[in-house]
Parts: structure tokens; sequence; C-alpha cells
């Protein structure tokens, strides 16, 4: 039967049905009803019907949506290009191919597919929105702000494009003007979720907790699915410490959206509190995190491709960094880790994960080292130990190449610019990251750290140069098949170091830093400014209150009960979960003096956060810096020295417990080093009552303190490293190329 013979109301009355099914969701019923309707028309005598001639290219389309909604691609594009063919200046149907093809990831065609639209309809708003949102993505900013405001100049009332408007200027750092657009996003349309969601992350950005949650509660309570802002208001109560109400909102996220792998990762690095009641809830939460990391991997294990590569993105935005502060041996749990997370980014970037072994070094060629980091600004990690390698490097044997992850920058950025022949800084896409590493031809590229960062560590998982290190900016193994080498300290590691990383561990001399002490000019203070008499013994315990462990509770009641006279100056946490932890350790305390029969607020001060002169000024105060057992000082340690400040430590198993032994060691003072628990309290006694002891450990630390600056044998073992491990790659693929 040809098209002509069909009753105009019967198409008409397909037609409707099939549009009615699609506003209403039922997209199989619409497909269905799509299908009877096309079955009944001939392409070929379109024509003969006035109403098919005008509207077969739009049936077209609407079947194309309805298919592209179920992931069924190809049949949309095809019938999207069948409409073309018909109505080549049909600028919704470009439009609508243009989404596919962005969903396809062929951005080079969306971005035709969207300017064909435009062509035919240069006042498209919504077609100069996709654009913004495509060069948005792909970072190239001043693109994508001449589209949006091309887009509001066609629509000033297009909500979307605000809102959207307002990520871009998130992403540059901008929160004001960011926070600007998406309110205007809100008073358009005032039942729009997103931008209440958004509006909820410039506030976090801004540690303004409170009203970031209620933003997020108010796009929740627009759309109960919205699975993003569940997780946002997840992410809240787990910087706040909360983690009950944490796990159960990132849950509630997966229950929304079974394949949102950042709230999966979520609910299993929520298991990992910031501070322990007891020595059993660290043995708890352990187990629960290492159950639900063994969960993820066997669940990703099954996961297609394309899954796993999806899930790539939520690599890095929660990273397991308190897991250390358990005070144990994390190889088994961070190779599981390492292994997992790099399976998802070579997944998602396979061009990025292959092996490279050839090394091209010509005759009197420099080796291009590449240091990858989020802190070439005023950070622990540029203090230690990124400074002092990548200034004291040989540039005659080496260029070295910067990677400043992070938008933040400071005097010490333009202080870390100078010692690179190359500085990049971000925002980039990981693909551009990518893209811009490889282009360098390194032979070594350095990760100072691995915990903090997420860029750091999504570029960690892949394979950019040969040879790839990395270092005890967070002092932890990575886990991570890709890193080669764990630059540590020969005076840190125990003899059986090896079995705490997967990396092959490299003991560079001495402290394995270059480093130099910080020049910051001390706040004169008295003891009575800070609560202590004169005649009492100042122990300083000045480290993050997460780093002590319950376990070793009991040394302070101790000493105060030997001595008497005497204070634990701390300083309270000062965080989202500042609240929280300070209260939980505070309560620790109480019950480790009352066991002693003492009252531990006769004992123990919480003083505020401090600026540098006064963290410098309180520490020169100090008669005893009472090192935190099993994780030790490092910054806090080296800037207790240079006031000559008397330590105590115990060093335990792990290298994050044995920093300061180190520094003790290089200046030649072992007495205070304990061999026990039993042995630091009595150190710790001696040194409070007996003050000629506590005088001479100070001279000596006055003498001795130059030993551990300026040290360039560490360097130079480091400058042998990689020279060696650059030619023994190369040789190996000589070898191989000579056989071949």
């Amino acid at each position: 039967m040809s098209t002509k013979d069909i009753a105009e109301s019967q198409l008409k009355s397909l037609v409707k049905t099939a549009a009615q099914n699609h506003q209403l969701g039922q997209l199989k019923e619409a497909e269905f009803a799509y299908k009877q309707l096309l079955a009944q028309i001939q392409p070929d005598s379109v024509e003969e019907s006035s109403f098919l001639a005008k509207f077969y290219p739009v049936i077209l389309m609407d079947f194309a949506l309805v298919l592209q909604k179920q992931g069924k691609l190809e049949e949309s594009l095809e019938l999207y290009q069948q409409a073309l063919r018909i109505k080549p200046d049909f600028a919704d149907a470009y439009y609508n191919q243009g989404h596919l093809l962005w969903t396809q990831g062929k951005l080079e065609a969306a971005i035709e597919s969207y300017q064909q639209a435009l062509k035919f309809q240069p006042s498209f708003a919504q077609a100069y929105h996709a654009l913004a949102n495509i060069f948005q993505e792909q970072q190239q900013f001043e693109k994508a702000t001449q589209f949006y405001q091309e887009a509001l100049k066609f629509n000033p009332n297009l909500a979307e494009a605000y809102n959207n408007f307002g990520n871009l200027f998130k992403a540059q750092g901008n929160y004001n003007k960011a926070l600007e657009l998406y309110q205007q996003a809100i008073r358009l349309k005032p039942n729009f979720a997103q931008p209440y969601n958004n509006l909820g992350n410039i506030f976090k950005q801004q540690d303004k907790l409170e009203k970031a949650a209620d933003s997020y509660r108010q796009a929740i309570r627009i759309n109960p699915k919205f699975a993003e802002a569940y997780h946002n208001l997840a992410g809240i109560f787990f910087r706040r410490g909360n983690l009950e109400e944490s796990i159960q909102h990132y849950q509630q996220a997966v229950q929304l959206n079974p394949e949102f792998a950042e709230a999966e990762f979520g609910v299993c690095i929520g298991q990992l509190p910031m501070i322990y009641t007891d020595v059993e809830e660290i043995n708890l939460r352990r187990e629960r995190y290492q159950n639900c990391l063994q969960n993820l991997v066997n669940s990703y294990q099954n996961a297609s491709p394309k899954q796993q590569a999806k899930a790539s993105s939520a690599v890095g935005t929660l990273q397991p960094f308190l897991l250390t502060y358990q005070g144990l041996n994390d190889r088994p749990l961070q190779q599981t880790y390492g292994k997992l997370i790099h399976q998802l980014m070579s997944g998602r970037y396979p061009q990025y994960s292959q092996p490279i072994s050839n090394i091209e070094l010509a005759e009197n060629e420099k080796i291009r080292v590449g240091f990858v980091s989020g802190f070439f600004r005023g950070h622990s990690n540029w203090k230690i130990p990124i400074k002092g390698w990548v200034e004291n490097l040989n540039r005659e044997k080496f260029e070295l190449f910067g990677y400043h992850t992070d938008i933040k920058q400071d005097q010490f950025t333009q202080e870390a610019k100078q010692a690179f022949v190359k500085f990049v800084q971000g925002p980039l896409t990981l693909q551009q990251w990518c893209e811009t590493i490889q282009q360098d031809r390194l032979h070594v590229l350095i990760f100072p750290e691995f915990g903090m960062d997420t860029v750091t560590l999504q570029l960690g998982c892949l394979r950019l140069a040969p040879i790839q290190m990395t270092s005890w900016g967070h002092p932890e193994t990575s886990g991570l098949p890709t890193i080669d080498y764990y630059l540590s300290s020969e005076l840190m590691e125990p003899e059986n170091a090896q079995e705490h990383y997967t990396e092959k561990l490299v003991r560079l001399p001495n402290l394995s830093i270059h480093y130099q002490p910080l020049e910051i000019l001390p706040h004169r203070r008295t003891k009575s400014e800070i609560g202590l008499r004169e005649d009492e013994i100042m122990f300083w315990c000045c480290q993050s209150l997460y780093k002590y462990l319950p376990q070793y509770d009991w040394v302070f009641p101790e000493i105060a009960g030997r001595l008497k006279t005497c204070k634990f100056v701390f300083i309270k946490y000062h965080g989202d979960a500042s609240e929280r932890v300070t209260k939980v350790f505070g309560q620790r305390l109480r019950h480790a003096f009352e066991q002693w029969g003492l009252d531990y607020q006769d004992y123990c001060i919480f003083l505020p956060r401090l600026q540098a002169g006064q963290f410098a000024g309180t520490t020169a105060l100090a008669d005893v810096f009472l090192d935190s057992i099993g994780w030790s000082g490092c910054n806090s340690s080296l800037e207790a020295i240079a006031y000559d400040v008397p330590m105590v430590t115990l060093p335990g198993e792990l290298m994050r417990s044995r920093h300061t032994l180190a520094f003790l060691k290089r200046m030649g003072i072992e007495e205070t080093i304990a061999a026990d628990p039993d042995d630091y309290v009595s150190i710790a006694v001696r040194l409070g009552e007996d003050a000629e002891f506590r005088q001479s450990i100070r001279q000596r630390i006055a003498e001795n303190k130059s030993k551990l600056y300026g040290d360039l044998k560490p360097v130079l073992a480091l400058e042998d490293l990689i020279v060696n491990s650059v030619n023994t790659l190369k040789f190996s693929h000589q070898k191989r190329s000579v056989r071949l």
C-alpha cells in the first residue's frame, strides 16, 4: 500500500501515540509506535503526502531521540542522517546529532554538527550552549566563554547556560563570579536542582560547610533522585568526621546510580576515620576498609571495559590518606588499591599505559627529569623534599621539567618556576597533562607524593616516562605497578624496609633531602601567656592530633605522675572535623589520666591554631619536644631543632615513625632515642627533672644541627640513581635490539 492511500488522520494518530509515550518516558512503547508508523511509510513516496513531506524528517528525528535515550546510538545516528538527507537545513537534527556524537566521544564530529545547526539557525542558543560546554570540558576557556555569551545573548533566560558558565569560572578559581551565575540560574528557574548543587561545591571550596550542606539538601528536595547531591552531602559529613552519616549518603547515591564510581569509592574510603577512640576501633575500621576495598576489586573485575573506563573519573577524588595513621604496614592494602586504580586508569587511557623501554639519549644530551606535584607552593611538600632536590640537581647533566597540577600559586610558586627549563601549571584536562608530559620525552618522572593530590595520583597510575619514582612527601608506598622506585632515607629506614614497599626502595644518604632552616621571625612569648607557670616543664606536643595513637595515651599521665610540675601543650586540630577530633582526643586523655587518679585538665593545654611566627615563638619556649609515637614529627621536629629544643622519640618499624630518630642520629645525639614506651617515659622524665642533662642536650643540638642543613650527598646520590637507571634501561633496550 502506498503512502498516499494511508489516511492522514491515521498517521497523525500514530505520531501522537509515539510522542505521548516519549513524553511520558515510556521509551519502549514509543519505539514500538514509531516502528509501526515507519512501517506504513514508503520513503520514496513521501512527497506524495503534504503531511509527510512536512513532518517525516521530524518523525525520524524524534524516533532517533527515543533510541538515543535507550543507548541504541548507531541506530539513532542512522535516523538523524536519514532526516538530514531529506532536510539538509534541519538545525534541530544537527543539534541532537551533536549530542549523540558527544556521548560517543567524537568531539570534532559533535562540534561540526553543532556548527551546522548554527549555520541554518544562527540564533540557536542551545547550540551555542552545547559548544560552550564542549570547549569548557576541553579547558579551552576563552572559546567556551565566547559561546556562553552568544547563548545568553540569544536567550537571556537560559538558566542552564548560566549554571554551566558558572562552572567555567569555578574551574578557574573565580568563585565569586561562579556564585553570581549560579544564583542567576536559580532566579530564572527556582526548581533547578543543579545550580544548588554547584553552589554547595563553591561553599565547600570556601570551607563554608554549613552553607554547602544546606545547598545540597535543597538540591535533593527539588530532585530526590539527585545522586550527585547525595554524594556531595556525604563528602561534607566525611570532612566533619561523621562517618556513619557519610557512608549512608554515599550508599544512597549508589542506590540511585549503581554506576556512580565516586560514591562507591566514598563508601570504601569513608571507613577510615581521622581519629580513633581506642585500639579496637583501629582494628574494626581497618577490617571494614579491607572488605569494602575487596568488594570494589571484585566489582570491577567483572565490569565491562566501558564501565571500568567510566569509573576512572573516581580515581583520586577520595584517597586512603588516613590509612597511614593506623600505625601498621599498609603494603598489602595499598597494593590492592594501587592495582585497582591502575586498572581503571589504564582502561580509560590505554595509549598512556604501555611500557616505555626505548630511551633515546644522544651523546652529551642531558637527561630530562620531570616533577609532578600539586604543591609547588608554600606547603610542606615543597619544603621537603622538592625544593632541595630541584634547586641542586646538576644542570650540566639534567634538564628539569615542572608540572604543577593545582591552580593555587604564591611566592614559592614563582621561586619554583626558576628551577625548571619548563614549568606548566593547570588547570589542564588529564588528557592534556598526558600529552604535555609525553611531548617532553622525559627519561625520568618523579612524583614526590601520592595520597593528597587527585591529578598527581591519576597521572601516577599511567606510564608517562620510562622510569617513574615517588618519595616520602606522604610516607607510604603507592602500591602502583607503574612506579619503579621509592626514594627514602638511609637513616630513617629499618633493615627490613623493602617489605613495606611495592616499589624498589632506594635509601638515599643521611636524611635523603637537602634542607635549609626556615627563615621565620618568632613572636616573643612567655609561658604565662599560654597557661604555664615559669617553674613548670613545658612538653611541646605539637603534632596533628590524629597522629597520636590511643595505645600510647598512657605515657602522658605516667610522665605527669612522676614529674608533677609539668604541662603538655597540644594544638587543637584545625580543620573541618576540628570539633570532633579535639573532643575525641580530649576524652581519651581524660580516661588515661583518670587511670592514674589525675585530672587531665591540670596537665594538658590546647592552643588554637598558630601562625608561623606564633608557632616558632611557642616552640622556642618549650623545655622538651615529645615526639608522637607511631608517626614522628618531620617539619615540626626540624623547627624545634632550630631552637635547640631537646626531644625524645620512640622509633617504630615504619619509616614514618623514624624521622626524629634520623635527625638525632645525624647530630650524634642518641641518648633521647627510646627503646620502648617505658624508656620513652623515663627519658622524658629525666629531661624534665634534670636541668643539667636538659641543658647539655640543648648545647649539643646547637653545636650539631648544622649537619642537618645543606647536605648535598642525597642530591648527588639521586643524580647517580637517575644516571644509572637511565643507562641500565638504555643498555637493556640495546641488547634486545641486537638480539632482534
